[in-house]
């Protein structure tokens, strides 16, 4: 298993999202936002979680040194 290095702010990104996401789905329940649109809200919530999920972060050192032990 590899430990990587992300950037607080993509962390916080991420977080941002999560509460959006709650926000959209009580509006849902509210009725303020129809169920048909959810999708396209969705979609703009999630960017920074895609982004996280698809980007290559660095390695950290401490995690390449601990892969070099287990590999001998």
């Amino acid at each position: 298993m590899k430990t990587l290095l992300v950037p607080q702010c993509d962390i916080d990104n991420v977080e941002e999202a999560r509460e959006q996401i709650y926000k959209l789905i009580s509006n849902i329940e509210k009725g303020i936002v129809k169920p048909e649109n959810a999708f396209v809200y969705v979609t703009n919530i999630t960017q920074p979680i895609w982004y996280l999920a698809h980007r290559r972060y660095k390695e950290s050192l401490w995690s390449k040194i601990k892969n070099y032990r287990e590999k001998k």
